[in-house]
């Protein structure tokens, strides 16, 4: 980072902790749990990071905003996803936090939030490779797996263990994606949930059955 960004949280009204911690979320493109955080600021322990990220979430403005809930893979229970506020980017005198699937070119983000959002619109049946590359003709077939890879590596979307469709795996939204594309997890079908994930493998089993 430029000498002039790192200064730039110098001038913060917070702990020396507080401001590291914020700029892993800002330097991050898309939002993050406590311990994403950790992992990606290279702390060992998770109180190093959590009483920072409270504390700027509950301050007076907030630097930091819940926007939503994914499963966490150690502990399986439900944890929350933060971002920067625009008050915080505004101090920092960076553009406002956008909805974003941390991608590097603006035609690249919006056919990967195009995959995301074809694959949400299909709720529990999921769409595999070959219905992805019908329903969306002007991404090029060269790269419509890149594009299923990159929004699988942000964790937006995800597959379930030995299902299938025509021999093709089946992608399901995450609530992370859910999050990313803007919608209220708790409002639509994704696959974090074991519920959600059982009733999509059995869904699955039917129609293999079929």
């Amino acid at each position: 980072m430029h000498r002039n960004s790192l200064a730039a949280y110098d001038t913060l009204d917070l702990s020396e902790r507080a401001r590291a911690v914020l700029r892993v979320f800002v330097e991050s493109l898309a939002p993050l749990t406590d311990r994403e955080a950790k992992e990606r600021g290279g702390y060992t322990d998770m109180n190093e990071v959590r009483p920072a990220i409270t504390h700027m979430t509950k301050a007076n403005p907030p630097w930091l905003e819940e926007c939503g809930t994914v499963v966490d893979p150690e502990t399986k229970k439900h944890v929350r996803l933060s971002r920067p506020t625009a008050y915080a980017m505004t101090m920092l005198k960076k553009p406002a936090p956008v909805v974003s699937l941390g991608l590097v070119t603006d035609a690249v983000r919006a056919e990967c939030r195009q995959v995301g959002e074809y694959i949400a619109e299909q709720g529990i049946k999921g769409a595999t490779h070959s219905e992805i590359a019908k329903q969306l003709p002007h991404i090029r077939p060269a790269d419509i797996n890149a594009r299923i890879m990159r929004v699988a590596a942000f964790n937006a979307i995800s597959v379930l263990a030995a299902e299938v469709r025509g021999d093709e795996e089946v992608w399901h939204i995450t609530g992370r994606g859910l999050v990313t594309l803007g919608k209220e997890p708790a409002n639509h079908w994704h696959v974090d949930q074991p519920n959600h994930a059982a009733s999509a493998a059995q869904q699955a089993a039917t129609a293999a059955k079929e």
